[in-house]
């Protein structure tokens, strides 16, 4: 291959580099793209992925041109990815040789975070389409110290390192929330939001991203923001994570 790698990790341009990488192709936060990311790093509020999940409203809000509903908008954007699949946050991670495809057969085969990062090179050698240079890369990423301690760090701040079981999206379970039209807002403690939109959908209901007035209900977790606003406005009803559970029934989970 023909390529240009900076082996310095304390180089500022490796560190915003992997920024931008984690946000956009990785993450897909939504909101939270290249120039905003040069942005937060520019002003110094970030210098490594978990300042990322740091940011206050109050910090992004005294920047010029952004006030507390576009922070609000960010910091609830960047709290929500924390329930990205774990294959995102593998790719994310910038291990060498590990892109979209490979993470992905690393989480169907090894799970966790933690199984993958105690795993030899002869047992990662087994997962399909993965031979010795890969499987060594992945080793010697585990190996350096200060990535553990990104990892580590990541799951303190709440970032979930597992493969997340969920509901087929092609799994019909009933219709008896069919005609009804819900938005999920905040975030979740007992499911992911995207758990929560298949286990809906898997009733008949529709889930949408934007509140209106054909919204049944706003479906409001913690650090809920703009959408909630929105249906206050409206008069649109405002529902909490336990009424969610009970219209998708604990089956579902």
């Amino acid at each position: 291959e023909a390529v240009h790698r900076c082996s310095n990790k304390s180089c500022s341009s490796r560190g915003l580099e992997s920024l931008i990488h984690w946000v956009g192709s990785a993450l897909e936060v939504e909101g939270v793209g290249e120039q905003f990311t040069r942005r937060l790093w520019d002003e110094g509020l970030v210098r490594s992925i978990p300042d990322l999940y740091r940011l206050k409203v109050d910090q992004i809000a005294q920047l010029s041109g952004y006030g507390v509903l576009s922070a609000t908008n960010a910091v609830e954007s960047i709290s929500r990815s924390r329930a990205q699949p774990l294959h995102r946050v593998l790719f994310g991670l910038n291990i060498r040789n590990v892109g979209r495809v490979v993470a992905r057969s690393l989480e169907d085969h090894f799970e966790s975070i933690e199984s993958l990062a105690a795993a030899s090179v002869e047992e990662i050698e087994q997962v399909d389409g993965i031979g010795s240079d890969r499987a060594q890369a992945v080793v010697e990423w585990f190996a350096d110290d200060e990535n553990l301690a990104l990892v580590t760090e990541l799951s303190e701040l709440g970032m979930i390192l597992e493969r997340q079981k969920v509901i087929s999206s092609e799994t019909i379970i009933g219709d008896e929330l069919k005609g009804r039209s819900y938005v999920l807002t905040g975030t979740l403690d007992s499911l992911t939001r995207d758990e929560a939109r298949i286990a809906l959908e898997a009733r008949g209901a529709k889930v949408s991203t934007s509140v209106s007035g054909l919204t049944t209900a706003v479906i409001a977790g913690s650090n809920s923001g703009s959408k909630l606003a929105k249906a206050e406005e409206l008069g649109i009803d405002v529902i909490d994570e336990n009424t969610l559970l009970d219209l998708i029934d604990s089956d579902s989970r």
